[in-house]
């Protein structure tokens, strides 16, 4: 199956999360990333750490079983933090 070219404004453009970083560092006020992105994306990468020191697949909830305000609970604890690794 062959898919149709995208037209260019539909194609994300890949300097746009730097981008938005710097523009949050100059001036706070013109953070365009949605907290909640933020927080998905750190529940992946901690259950990404937890998988290989474990060995297991660790379940992350869907959007749709997370909780609706911020004000209630999540579902899980929060871990404890992984040793940092030393360098050689």
């Amino acid at each position: 199956m062959r898919y149709s070219d995208l037209d260019p404004g539909e194609i994300y453009p890949h300097q746009a999360p730097a981008i938005n970083l710097i523009d949050s560092i100059l001036d706070p006020a013109c953070n365009r990333s949605p907290a909640w992105l933020g927080v998905a994306a750190m529940e992946v990468i901690e259950a990404a750490c937890i998988s290989a020191r474990n060995g297991e697949n660790v379940l992350i909830p869907a959007p749709a079983e997370r909780p609706a305000e911020p004000t209630q609970q999540p579902k899980h604890q929060p871990t404890q933090r992984l040793p940092a690794h030393p360098h050689p």
